[in-house]
């Protein structure tokens, strides 16, 4: 049973100023986590530059890169230009107990990775997290766990891994407010329902002392503790 489950932190009531200088308009998309080759970061942002150019109005903040990995990154078609507008951004690592503000002050978080096998298996941590903190979501298909999350919450968009597909996305929330503030709805009440550690306080238990337990997909199993039986 995998349980990404950070929803039932504290969070933070608003952005710093300083990260989105204020701008109150603008839908505002955030992704947190590693900028590194394998992630495919650049399709992301030609997603980005593409929605941005179809006209969305659209403000983007990539957090946890290193240096050298935002720079090759700056080199993306239109990336540099967008960001002398400011509606891209990049911010290197921050200390955690400052990422609360940033989601807080956000709309949608961006899940997206390539449909690898390896990505396949992984453990959704970062969407649960933006579920948690009340953003709508822009993930990718091909990881099963986070399609069954997308699917249960009806939190936002599941798009395959290409740049026409995310600009698209990414357009279809910033065309509709109505769809974008039911999406935080939904999201927010999933994670406040599903995506709590006390909910799982039983089934912790009946993994240490063998009992019957629900998985997450609410289908019963036998868990015995005892190897000799």
């Amino acid at each position: 049973m995998v349980v990404p489950l950070l929803s039932d932190l504290p969070r933070a009531s608003a952005a710093e100023d300083a990260i989105w200088g204020g701008d109150k308009g603008s839908v505002r998309f955030i992704y947190v986590g590693t900028h590194g080759a394998q992630r495919r970061l650049d399709v992301v942002l030609a997603g980005a530059v593409g929605a941005l150019n179809a006209g969305a109005n659209a403000a983007f903040v990539f957090v946890g890169g290193k240096p050298e990995e935002i720079a090759a990154l700056r080199t993306s078609s239109g990336v540099q230009r967008w960001e002398g507008e400011s509606r891209i951004r990049f911010i290197e690592a921050l200390p955690r107990p400052t990422l609360p503000g940033l989601l807080g002050g956000a709309d949608v978080g961006l899940s997206l990775v390539p449909a690898t096998r390896i990505n396949r298996e992984m453990s959704p941590t970062k969407l649960a997290e933006y579920m948690g903190a009340g953003l709508a979501v822009v993930a990718s298909r091909g990881v099963d766990l986070q399609e069954t999350f997308m699917r249960d919450s009806a939190a936002g968009l599941l798009v395959p891994f290409d740049a026409q597909s995310i600009a698209d996305g990414i357009g279809q929330m910033c065309a509709d407010q109505s769809f974008l503030n039911d999406c935080k709805s939904y999201a927010e009440n999933f994670a406040e329902t599903r995506l709590i550690y006390s909910r799982y306080v039983s089934e912790f238990t009946a993994i240490i002392f063998g009992s019957e337990v629900s998985s997450f997909d609410g289908h019963s199993s036998t868990i015995d503790s005892d190897p000799e039986r």
